[in-house]
């Protein structure tokens, strides 16, 4: 912090805020009656009927997920005045657990027009003078990654094989492990497959596996 002139302040003080903000339209239909006008034998009725209407609302959701001060200074050994100059003042704390990692999303090609906002910032004031000065910086914060059990990244897998439906053929057997637990959207993911084929009477010409991506 940088004062350029003797500011009367009584402490400084640290504030933290984390906030959630999603939002969305909604779309539903309602039965309403109405008078319409119908031609009918060569005249004009009026005639009351239901007719459907669609009608829209915006749907708003904020949370708090931090928010707390903690004061950093008690200017009552300086006469409750700082003087020009460079200020620093160390700190740290332990985030919740859980909180969210920083996003900012909203896509105007949905007709539901959805935004997602998770904004996390730390706030610097000097209070208790006839101004209060502030600053504010945003903070990034990123999820550690779960703990994988090394057994979810392999499989077993044994199928019985059929031929018209009902006559067998033996069993198929076949062991897949992946190299990796996360893989980048550039990165190129690894599966190892051994297949044992010794039960089985059936001439296997392919076998296909599949990559599932599930978010």
């Amino acid at each position: 912090m940088q004062v350029f002139s003797p500011f009367q302040t009584r402490k400084l003080q640290l504030s933290c805020e984390g906030k959630e903000k999603a939002e969305f339209t909604r779309f539903y239909y309602v039965t309403v009656r109405k008078r319409v006008r119908v031609h009918r034998d060569g005249r004009t009725h009026w005639e009351t009927r239901h007719v459907r209407e669609e009608r829209s609302e915006r749907m708003k959701k904020k949370v708090t997920q931090m928010d707390f001060k903690v004061d950093l200074m008690d200017m009552a050994a300086y006469d409750y005045v700082i003087q020009p100059g460079n200020y620093t003042a160390g700190f740290s704390f332990t985030l919740p657990k859980a909180l969210s990692s920083t996003m900012d999303w909203k896509s105007s090609a949905i007709r539901n027009r959805p935004e997602v906002e998770v904004k996390h910032a730390i706030k610097i004031k000097l209070l208790g003078g006839a101004q209060e000065a502030k600053s504010k910086t945003t903070i990034t914060v990123r999820q550690l990654p779960m703990a994988i059990d090394p057994s979810h990244m392999g499989k077993h897998l044994e199928a019985p094989i059929t031929k018209c439906c009902c006559f067998s053929q033996g069993k198929l057997q076949m062991d897949a492990h992946f190299m990796g637990a996360f893989y980048d959207k550039t990165e190129r993911a690894v599966c190892h497959a051994k297949v044992m084929n010794e039960a089985c009477q059936a001439d296997i010409q392919k076998i296909e596996i599949q990559l599932k991506h599930v978010v």
